[in-house]
């Protein structure tokens, strides 16, 4: 699963944002579909477990809901597509750590990307 995350997950979601830092799009709607696909890979996977890479929490998860956090400001996480990706984001979120070090920096991500895109 960090493969995933690091193969697919994260290179969509860097991608999108290379274009949206350096002003070629303005409007992400039309540059989606790869990253949505790529969020239903990892609906595929948490339909087989509790956790990204089985039942227990990995280092995985903390990669994949890093990506998907940043993602998740673009591509809102829509429960009908994707029940069990935002069961498991819900349970992320609950962590201790996940705000202490993942929420800081995704507010500061959130306010540049507010002034390049419609978010």
């Amino acid at each position: 699963m960090l493969c995933f995350n690091n193969g697919c997950l994260f290179q969509r979601d860097a991608e999108l944002m290379r274009k949206i830092f350096s002003g070629a799009i303005t409007n992400p709607v039309q540059h989606l579909r790869p990253i949505e696909q790529a969020i239903d890979g990892l609906e595929h996977f948490l339909k087989q477990s509790r956790y990204t890479a089985h039942d227990q929490l990995s280092v995985a998860d903390f990669a994949i809901v890093a990506t998907l956090s940043t993602v998740n400001i673009v591509v809102p996480l829509v429960p009908d597509r994707w029940p069990r990706v935002c069961e498991w984001f819900g349970l992320m979120e609950a962590l201790p750590y996940y705000s202490e070090q993942n929420r800081v920096g995704l507010e500061t991500l959130r306010k540049h990307l507010s002034g390049k895109v419609t978010i």
